[in-house]
């Protein structure tokens, strides 16, 4: 018997005896994929008994753990083994994962000081309307000396007619939101990866309960806008991503026909549909792309009576590398060497006439620091990993964010309650109202985050006269809709 306890224990500890010897001549790795590696942290008195050291310690053998590509590329080869894919040629990957879609970062550059000013830099390229399938970038002209400013008017459609479906019997049809309550997960179609989405009924009456409780929250004379931004699965999956309980037409039918009279529903699916030959979302990411977020910023300009600048108007320039959190999660996959060997370019359009944006922790307004809107292509080129490109766009997510426009006097000013989609959106407002507030709910009242519940007296005190609440599908679910009940005290 102690025989076999011998051989046990050598089978256990040699093979640690060996990857601690192997991690003393290993060479630190950098970069794997997209994500910065963990290097060795810095020993100090201080950090040892405050416990910094030792959690970077963690960090730092997790991510350097010896062998780590031969363990990966085996994790990767293993996995291709046994990958589903509906039984159809053309669906390279589905897999089951349990991430947080919607939740984003920030940062502080350093090195990016050239805050937006006047009128849009005539340097880079103008974007054209007619783009290419691809990223969409046309050099043919530089931006116009002189634009058409937008216009307003004052009639609003406040009740929601349901969309038919556009696809022409591509489907068999758009079916209903059901309690079907299939798992998240990733489908990779060519070099495309998407999340797949499903309409869940509790889901929707969550949202659309609180944004009815915002509605009743406001004064008469502020105009309340809703806009549920599809995912990319919606238009560049198989009929089966699209249809039935994965309907996400379905869904947005289901929610703004349960928003009370007077919320005026912006219909941004049928401007991303018309333009679906563009590239409109990243295919490594689970974002839309800024040319995206332009055609939804037209399509909540409709419904808000106001006159959008022309996409040509616009200087644009593109950053390349772009490798997101659809890589992130699938990189162990064979199949999403698809992704690796091409990555996405960020289209970056600048804003005609915005000034300057202020950023600040809290609703209290006193720590005002003054951010991009946008971040400068050299630094968003060179200094922004190749996952963090979104990051480009306010520099990620923050608590609030305050635009103002001098030459926009129209009287408007607008409130956006937005997750990460509302970043590459948000640069568009500053040209057509004369303030704009951008506020993150996730940013409030969780642990460790300042305590905001009186948003009615925010859109009070400020003279807000309009509310936008922008979220993509997948985020129209309690545990976002919670964090804006709470901006009300709810």
């Amino acid at each position: 018997m102690k025989k076999w306890y011998v051989i046990l224990c050598v089978c256990f500890v040699a093979p640690i005896i060996l990857l601690f010897g192997i991690s003393l001549f290993d060479r630190d790795e950098k970069l794997s994929g997209t994500e910065e590696l963990a290097q060795f942290p810095k020993f100090t008195v201080k950090t040892f008994f405050n416990g910094e050291f030792t959690r970077g310690f963690e960090e730092y053998f997790a991510d350097q753990f010896p062998l780590r590509s031969l363990f990966m590329n085996g994790s990767k080869y293993l996995n291709s083994l046994y990958t589903l894919n509906f039984g159809r040629e053309d669906v390279q990957l589905d897999v089951d994962t349990e991430h947080d879609w919607n939740h984003g970062a920030s940062v502080d550059p350093e090195n990016d000081n050239d805050v937006i000013q006047t009128v849009a830099t005539t340097q880079g390229t103008s974007a054209s309307s007619e783009a290419s399938s691809g990223s969409g970038t046309s050099a043919s002209s530089t931006v116009p000396t002189e634009t058409t400013p937008p216009e307003t008017t004052t009639t609003f459609v406040t009740s929601w007619v349901p969309l038919e479906s556009p696809w022409e019997g591509e489907e068999d049809t758009v079916g209903n939101v059901s309690d079907y309550s299939g798992s998240a997960g990733i489908v990779i179609i060519d070099n495309r990866a998407m999340e797949r989405v499903y309409g869940v009924e509790s889901n929707l009456d969550a949202y659309t309960e609180a944004v009815n409780a915002l509605y009743e929250a406001l004064d008469d004379d502020v105009r309340l806008f809703a806009m549920m931004v599809p995912k990319a699965i919606e238009f560049w999956g198989t009929e089966n991503h699209r249809s039935g309980a994965a309907s996400q037409l379905a869904a947005i039918n289901y929610a703004y026909s349960n928003l009370s009279t007077g919320i005026i529903c912006v219909d941004a699916y049928s401007e991303l549909f018309d333009h679906r030959d563009e590239a409109i979302y990243f295919r490594t990411d689970h974002h839309w792309s800024q040319r995206g977020a332009y055609y939804g910023f037209r399509a909540f300009c409709r419904a808000a009576n106001l006159t959008p600048y022309d996409l040509g108007d616009y200087t644009c320039d593109v950053v390349p590398g772009f490798l997101g959190t659809m890589y992130t999660f699938t990189m162990n996959y064979v199949e999403s060497n698809a992704l690796k060997n091409d990555p996405d370019d960020v289209e970056l359009f600048r804003p005609i006439t915005v000034s300057t944006m202020k950023v600040y922790s809290d609703h209290l307004l006193s720590d005002g620091e003054e951010k991009n809107i946008i971040y400068s292509t050299e630094y968003a080129t060179e200094s922004l990993g190749s996952s963090m490109k979104y990051l480009a766009f306010l520099g990620g997510d923050r608590p609030i964010c305050h635009i103002e426009n001098p030459t926009v006097t129209n009287g408007r000013k607008l409130l956006i309650l937005k997750e990460s989609y509302g970043n590459a959106f948000s640069p568009f407002l500053g040209d057509v109202f004369e303030e704009v507030w951008m506020i993150d709910p996730r940013e409030f009242n969780g642990d460790g985050e300042p305590v905001f519940t009186d948003l009615g007296d925010f859109v009070r005190e400020q003279g807000i006269t309009d509310v936008l609440v922008l979220n993509n599908v997948q985020s129209a679910v309690p545990s976002y809709m919670n964090n804006i009940n709470r901006l009300m005290g709810r």
